[in-house]
C-alpha cells in the first residue's frame, strides 16, 4: 500500500496491489461437475471439501489520520477494490479417492468489486471487505466477505 497526502497528512489517498484468497468449506458432500456446470450432492463422505479462489486486487481508499505526527496514530479508511480471479479450484479429500483437486472457473465472475474499510491504531488494524454482488454468474448466490487483523509497517 502507498499513501498520497491530500491535506496536511490528515487526509490521504491509499492505493496498492494485493492478493485476496478465499476458502469456502462445505459441510455437505457436494461436488462441482463440468459441462454443463452443476453442483450436486455426492454419496462419498469427504474429510475435506472446499472451494478455493484467488484474486489479484487493486484497493483504493480515502484515509483519515487523526494523529499524523504521533508515533502510533489512530486512522480509518474507506474505499473500494477491484479484483481479477486468477485461480479457483475445488479440493476434495476422501478415504476412497484420496486427495483430488479440480481446477475450473466454476461459473465464477472473473471480476470482483468490493467495499473495504479499515481502522488502525499504530501498526495494528482491523479490516473488512464485502463484495458488491454474488461471486457466481448464475445459479448460486454467494457474496464473499472478509474480516481480519492487518499489520501495517
Amino acid at each position: 500500500m502507498q499513501k498520497l497526502n491530500l491535506s496536511n497528512h490528515v487526509l490521504n489517498l491509499k492505493y496498492g496491489l494485493g492478493l485476496e484468497t478465499y476458502n469456502f468449506r462445505y459441510t455437505d458432500n457436494i461436488v462441482y461437475h463440468q459441462n454443463p456446470l452443476e453442483i450436486t450432492p455426492d454419496t462419498i463422505s469427504y474429510s475435506k471439501n472446499k472451494l478455493a479462489t484467488g484474486y489479484l486486487t487493486v484497493p483504493v481508499l480515502l484515509n483519515v489520520n487523526l494523529g499524523p505526527r504521533r508515533s502510533n496514530p489512530f486512522s480509518f479508511s474507506v474505499g473500494m477494490s477491484a479484483g481479477y480471479l486468477y485461480n479457483s479450484h475445488q479440493k476434495l479429500i476422501s478415504s476412497q479417492f484420496g486427495k483430488q483437486k479440480i481446477h475450473s472457473s466454476f461459473n465464477l465472475e472473473p471480476f470482483k468489486f468490493s467495499y473495504i474499510a479499515e481502522v488502525n491504531l499504530g501498526p495494528i488494524g482491523l479490516y473488512g471487505s464485502l463484495a458488491t454482488k454474488s461471486m457466481y454468474k448464475y445459479g448460486l448466490d454467494m457474496t464473499p466477505y472478509a474480516v481480519g487483523v492487518r499489520l501495517n509497517y
